[in-house]
């Protein structure tokens, strides 16, 4: 039996001495996970797709977990920009939306949460310049179409570590797909 070369070689992905210089060897009866995540960590990792792929390959529980992950992100990364509390102009506001979204994930909550961040632009304080936009972007990703739109916003809020919160994006979305635990 000869070489076997994993899909990705055709595409260009990866090669066979990349592979073997990491220690894998591919043979027509192994084809290692290991490659293929080799593979997504290499070059296909910069493209933006790659969630998309794996979030419309999941069922309709799985993409709820998915979105959940990523508005919980959100609310990380917005929380570590919240002023002291005795600063608060309602900036906590969009992130209890947000809470309260993640606890009962309802259309209902949804949809308050959006509202409130429409309503905060038209006459809140956003408009009145008490606080950044920024702060609403828990309740702007709650309100999402599903959890590949709400990746968006979701990177808005990372800031300077938009990198990983899109490598951990694509690590949940895999996690998720496989039914594996990823936090």
């Amino acid at each position: 039996m000869g070489s076997y070369y994993h899909p990705f070689y055709y595409l260009g992905i990866i090669s066979p001495t990349s592979l073997r210089s990491r220690g894998y060897v591919l043979s027509t009866l192994t084809v290692t996970i290991s490659a293929i995540n080799l593979a997504i960590n290499s070059k296909i990792v910069e493209n933006e797709d790659l969630v998309k792929v794996l979030f419309d390959r999941m069922n309709e529980g799985q993409q709820l977990r998915f979105k959940q992950s990523i508005v919980a992100q959100t609310v990380y990364y917005v929380s570590q920009r919240l002023p002291p509390v005795e600063r608060d102009e309602g900036e906590r506001g969009f992130i209890e939306l947000a809470n309260r979204w993640l606890a009962q994930p309802t259309a209902e909550n949804a949809d308050k949460a959006l509202m409130a961040a429409v309503f905060d632009r038209v006459d809140g304080g956003v408009r009145y310049f008490d606080y950044s936009d920024y702060f609403l972007l828990p309740a702007e990703v709650v309100g999402a179409e599903n959890g590949y739109e709400a990746t968006k916003d979701a990177l808005k809020a990372a800031g300077e570590f938009v990198a990983e919160a899109k490598q951990w994006q694509r690590v949940v979305a895999d996690r998720i797909l496989a039914d594996t635990e990823y936090i």
